[in-house]
């Protein structure tokens, strides 16, 4: 037990010292989803202007996400090869969770 509220609490300062090293990154990544969805509420622009903010978000986000990761990798030291081939091993020793997970947090229809 005081492993896992070990590696929780290195966790969180991991973060909280990469967000404070990479603001201007991930403040100004983070900025453009707030601005489009207050746009969004506060002005309520046609539904075209709606769907193509909507997919700059979803590419906002997935390129915050993937930069994270890489900042991540280039901390502890481990390349792109190594680090995928790591993921490729671990969903493969676990597959039926791995897909059961996505199912698990979906509520019933």
């Amino acid at each position: 037990m005081n492993d896992v509220l070990r590696l929780g609490r290195d966790a969180a300062v991991w973060a909280a010292r990469s967000y404070r090293h990479h603001f201007p990154l991930v403040f100004g990544l983070s900025i453009i989803p707030t601005v489009q969805r207050f746009a969004v509420v506060y002005w309520k622009p046609p539904a075209l202007i709606s769907i193509t903010t909507e997919v700059l978000v979803t590419g906002t986000r997935i390129l915050l996400a993937v930069l994270i990761v890489r900042i991540m990798l280039a901390e502890i030291g481990v390349d792109r090869r190594t680090a995928w081939s790591r993921l490729k091993a671990a969903i493969d020793s676990r597959r039926r969770a791995f897909w059961a997970s996505g199912r698990c947090s979906r509520s019933p229809s």
